[in-house]
């Protein structure tokens, strides 16, 4: 069994978020069986791309880069997303520092709920 000062983190990359595992990665953190994410830029931009309320879409296997290019599509491995759409979460990026250096220092939320026990 784990201590009750132990941490766990969890390190995450790829393309999770289009894949359909953002509930998941949710779920863990909600319910405290994980207390650190750790997450490659991706990850974090993919969220963002989806909490803009943008979708991810599979890509068929026989469509062509050109093809995708003349639509204005992204592809990432086998996801597709709007080429727009993505510059648009891009602007959003540039921003958002911005906005924090205005704001103030960001303070770190602690939750003083118990991690649940297994058993």
């Amino acid at each position: 069994m784990l201590g009750d000062n132990t941490t766990i983190m969890m390190a995450a990359s790829g393309a999770l978020i289009p894949a359909g595992m953002r509930r998941l990665l949710a779920y863990v953190v909600k319910n405290r069986f994980v207390d650190v994410l750790v997450l490659s830029g991706s990850v974090i931009f993919h969220d963002l791309h989806e909490t803009l309320g943008r979708h991810h879409f599979q890509a068929h296997p026989n469509m062509t880069d050109a093809e995708l290019e003349s639509a204005q599509i992204n592809r990432m491995w086998d996801l597709l997303a709007s080429e727009e759409e993505y510059h648009e979460a891009e602007e959003w990026v540039v921003v958002l520092p911005a906005n924090w250096i205005r704001r103030g220092p960001i303070r770190a939320v602690s939750s003083s709920s118990p991690r649940p026990r297994a058993g």
